[in-house]
Protein backbone atom coordinates (compact mmCIF):
# COMPACT_ATOMS: atom_id res chain seq x y z
CA UNK A 1 0.00 0.00 0.00
CA UNK A 2 2.68 2.19 0.85
CA UNK A 3 4.15 1.58 -2.38
CA UNK A 4 0.82 2.92 -4.11
CA UNK A 5 0.18 6.06 -1.90
CA UNK A 6 3.76 6.82 -3.51
CA UNK A 7 3.16 7.11 -6.80
CA UNK A 8 2.36 10.67 -8.55
CA UNK A 9 -1.97 8.90 -9.18
CA UNK A 10 -2.68 6.30 -6.79
CA UNK A 11 -5.57 4.06 -6.91
CA UNK A 12 -7.80 5.40 -3.89
CA UNK A 13 -10.24 2.65 -4.52
CA UNK A 14 -7.03 -0.10 -4.14
CA UNK A 15 -6.07 2.02 -0.88
CA UNK A 16 -9.56 2.27 0.67
CA UNK A 17 -10.04 -1.55 -0.12
CA UNK A 18 -6.97 -2.12 1.84
CA UNK A 19 -7.50 -0.27 4.71
CA UNK A 20 -10.92 -1.52 4.77
CA UNK A 21 -9.53 -5.61 5.09
CA UNK A 22 -6.79 -4.23 7.71
CA UNK A 23 -8.78 -2.39 9.95
CA UNK A 24 -8.51 -5.09 12.56
CA UNK A 25 -4.68 -5.33 12.01
CA UNK A 26 -3.92 -1.47 11.83
CA UNK A 27 -5.76 -0.52 15.15
CA UNK A 28 -4.19 -3.67 17.24
CA UNK A 29 -1.28 -2.61 16.16
CA UNK A 30 -1.34 0.90 17.57
CA UNK A 31 -3.76 0.07 20.57
CA UNK A 32 -1.24 -2.61 21.96
CA UNK A 33 2.05 -1.47 20.67
CA UNK A 34 1.12 1.59 20.79
CA UNK A 35 4.03 2.69 18.29
CA UNK A 36 5.65 6.86 17.86
CA UNK A 37 3.72 8.55 15.20
CA UNK A 38 6.10 8.73 12.74
CA UNK A 39 6.42 4.11 12.96
CA UNK A 40 2.49 4.24 12.27
CA UNK A 41 3.07 7.17 9.39
CA UNK A 42 5.46 4.63 7.60
CA UNK A 43 3.44 1.66 8.19
CA UNK A 44 -0.10 2.71 7.42
CA UNK A 45 0.34 5.98 5.55
CA UNK A 46 -2.86 6.15 4.05
CA UNK A 47 -4.42 6.80 7.93
CA UNK A 48 -2.92 10.23 7.39
CA UNK A 49 -4.80 11.11 4.41
CA UNK A 50 -8.39 13.56 5.02
CA UNK A 51 -10.61 10.70 3.69
CA UNK A 52 -9.06 7.97 5.25
CA UNK A 53 -9.15 10.22 8.77
CA UNK A 54 -12.96 10.30 7.94
CA UNK A 55 -12.98 6.65 6.97
CA UNK A 56 -11.08 5.28 10.13
CA UNK A 57 -13.73 7.26 12.38
CA UNK A 58 -16.83 5.85 10.75
CA UNK A 59 -14.96 2.36 11.33
CA UNK A 60 -14.38 3.01 14.94
CA UNK A 61 -17.47 4.73 16.02
CA UNK A 62 -20.10 4.12 13.27
CA UNK A 63 -20.76 7.78 12.87
CA UNK A 64 -19.83 10.38 10.57
CA UNK A 65 -16.74 12.22 11.50
CA UNK A 66 -17.85 14.91 9.20
CA UNK A 67 -21.59 15.18 10.12
CA UNK A 68 -20.95 14.83 14.24
CA UNK A 69 -18.59 17.85 13.58
CA UNK A 70 -20.74 20.48 12.04
CA UNK A 71 -23.90 19.29 14.52
CA UNK A 72 -21.59 20.14 17.01
CA UNK A 73 -20.46 23.53 15.54
CA UNK A 74 -23.73 24.36 15.04
CA UNK A 75 -25.23 23.64 18.56
CA UNK A 76 -21.68 25.50 20.19
CA UNK A 77 -21.72 28.64 17.49
CA UNK A 78 -24.03 30.53 19.93
CA UNK A 79 -21.49 30.01 22.93
CA UNK A 80 -18.23 30.48 20.70
CA UNK A 81 -19.60 34.08 19.34
CA UNK A 82 -20.75 35.13 22.82
CA UNK A 83 -16.97 34.41 23.62
CA UNK A 84 -15.46 36.23 21.34
CA UNK A 85 -17.88 39.04 21.82
CA UNK A 86 -16.63 39.51 25.62
CA UNK A 87 -12.96 39.25 24.78
CA UNK A 88 -13.00 41.98 21.91
CA UNK A 89 -9.49 43.06 22.99
CA UNK A 90 -7.44 40.32 21.87
CA UNK A 91 -9.29 39.88 18.60
CA UNK A 92 -8.12 41.48 15.66
CA UNK A 93 -9.80 44.07 13.21
CA UNK A 94 -10.50 41.55 10.32
CA UNK A 95 -12.25 39.51 13.37
CA UNK A 96 -13.96 42.00 14.92
CA UNK A 97 -15.76 42.99 11.48
CA UNK A 98 -16.58 39.83 11.02
CA UNK A 99 -18.43 38.93 15.04
CA UNK A 100 -20.16 42.92 14.44
CA UNK A 101 -21.48 40.95 11.04
CA UNK A 102 -22.76 38.20 12.50
CA UNK A 103 -24.14 40.20 15.40
CA UNK A 104 -26.38 42.36 12.86
CA UNK A 105 -27.51 38.87 11.45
Amino acid sequence: MRMELEKRSPNILFVNATMDRTFSLHRKEIVEQEPPVNLVKYRWPALFMEYQVYCEFQRTTTVSLQSAFLSALETHTPKILRMFRFRRAYCGDEMQTLLDLLYKQ
